[in-house]
């Protein structure tokens, strides 16, 4: 991805960033590595009921050291 250049911000099928799924998952390694290359904190995913961010999932999923590394 890095060497491409492709959009780090890119989504999936089902709507969500790199970033949001490295929150998701607790990957603090690579939740700093994407936002080094500027990845967006704000997006939201495309969804009718509910649209959550990175910080969402990090928060309703425990994990409190990227919780506090998206919040600085």
């Amino acid at each position: 991805m890095i060497q491409s250049k492709a959009n780090i911000d890119t989504l999936s099928k089902q709507g969500e960033t790199p970033l949001m799924i490295a929150s998701f998952f607790g990957h603090l390694e690579i939740v700093n590595v994407l936002i080094e290359m500027k990845a967006d904190t704000n997006i939201e995913t495309p969804n009718d009921e509910y649209s959550v961010t990175s910080l969402r999932l990090a928060c309703r999923n425990g994990h409190k050291e990227i919780v506090e590394f998206l919040l600085k």
